[in-house]
């Protein structure tokens, strides 16, 4: 775990934020920052669903283990519904139990608390203890699966947990990304992976309702601490204190992952979450023929381009065979092309090599367009 905590400037927090089973996603996106990027973190945060991959974290597994065991997981097999409490409907105390998918995880996922609580992974695991009304955001230190479980019990839906005495549910209506915690921590750079959907799209219906109600909580928390952050390092650049006394950065990541957050019982469906997560690998293919024909069509040719976009990285030589994802014509209006000329950057020692290497270019383009539409007055272009 030597890669999640190391010796910087910059303290780094990561968000592992809840959204039920749509955290499958997160896992993707894991496998991508902290094995293939390598990306280190010197505390993690996670609330709700993305306690789920904490614990997995805080066990010692890596960015593409935790992956392939959502990968290989089957949500059909935690499926456990409350028949018993549905002869009344007034009291019942929930939809579903979270026993089978206790036994699912145990399975295939091979939890082990005693390494949990060994964990060196500067952690906090969000649970709201209803008996104190408190939230609480625990160590690996203390952590069993009952806390585990308390930490995905969201209210309905599952059976809150009672641990010493004290009834535990999800803390999703208190916060799905406790980004406060990480600011106590010290962190000068947060990193979130949010999941719980924005789309704003309302539906009708009793479980549409509720979700949506989820919804409401956990994005209007989110965005008025992300706002409380915003206003400090504002104040923080005009010279003032600042409510946090310091820059925190704010890298948020967030997906539309076309996963309910319970109702999921598709292991290729939660696959293909993960996978969503890592990003797909594309390669952007554009081929643009300059030819002069009747009539004032230089711009027309020259701000034409015809691409395709295929699935992986691929060579040229490859094209012909390579699946083709999408394709369509890109066109470039010409206040875009102006703006997009002040874009353009040279590498050089000096200033004069940075400057003679855009001539350079300059003079090829210009050389090339007249070869094709300049030849009635010259063969080949002066340039």
């Amino acid at each position: 775990m030597s890669a999640l905590r190391s010796e910087r400037p910059t303290k780094r927090s990561l968000i592992l934020a809840g959204g039920g089973m749509k955290v499958a996603f997160q896992a993707g996106v894991l496998e991508v920052w902290l094995d293939e990027a390598g990306l280190s973190f010197d505390h993690v945060d996670g609330a709700s669903g993305g306690t789920l991959n904490l614990a997995m974290l805080c066990q010692g597994l890596s960015g593409s283990q935790i992956a392939d065991s959502w990968r290989r997981f089957d949500p059909s097999l935690g499926l456990d519904l409350n028949l018993e409490e549905y002869i009344k409907p007034l009291h019942a105390e929930s939809i579903a139990t979270l026993d089978r998918f206790r036994m699912a995880i145990r399975e295939a996922w091979r939890l082990d608390f005693g390494a949990i609580r060994e964990s060196p992974v500067d952690a906090t695991f969000n649970v709201y203890n209803f008996t104190k009304h408190a939230l609480e955001a625990l160590p690996p230190s203390v952590m069993t699966e009952d806390h585990l479980m308390a930490a995905i019990s969201l209210p309905m839906w599952f059976p809150p947990v009672v641990i010493g005495g004290d009834t535990y549910v999800d803390s999703v209506y208190s916060t799905d990304a406790n980004l406060e915690e990480a600011i106590r921590r010290g962190a000068d750079e947060i990193w979130v992976n949010w999941t719980v959907s924005e789309r704003g799209d309302w539906k009708d219906g009793f479980i549409a309702h509720y979700f949506q109600i989820v919804e409401m909580a956990a994005n209007s928390n989110f965005r008025r601490i992300v706002r409380r952050i915003e206003d400090s390092n504002a104040a923080i650049a005009r010279g003032e204190p600042g409510e946090f006394n310091r820059v925190i950065r704010l890298r948020v990541l967030r997906a539309e992952v076309p996963v309910h957050y319970v109702l999921a019982l598709s292991a290729d469906r939660l696959a293909e979450a993960v996978n969503f997560g890592r990003g797909r690998e594309l390669t952007l293919s554009g081929r643009n023929e300059v030819r002069d024909e009747p009539g004032l069509d230089l711009w027309e040719d020259t701000s034409t381009l015809t691409t395709r976009i295929y699935r992986g990285h691929i060579s040229a030589a490859l094209e012909s065979a390579a699946e083709v994802v999408a394709s369509g014509i890109l066109r470039i209006h010409l206040l875009d092309f102006m703006r997009q000329l002040t874009t353009f950057r040279a590498h050089g020692e000096t200033a004069a090599d940075r400057r003679e290497a855009l001539l350079r270019f300059g003079r090829l383009f210009l050389g090339k367009l007249w070869d094709v539409y300049g030849r009635d007055v010259l063969a080949y272009g002066p340039f």
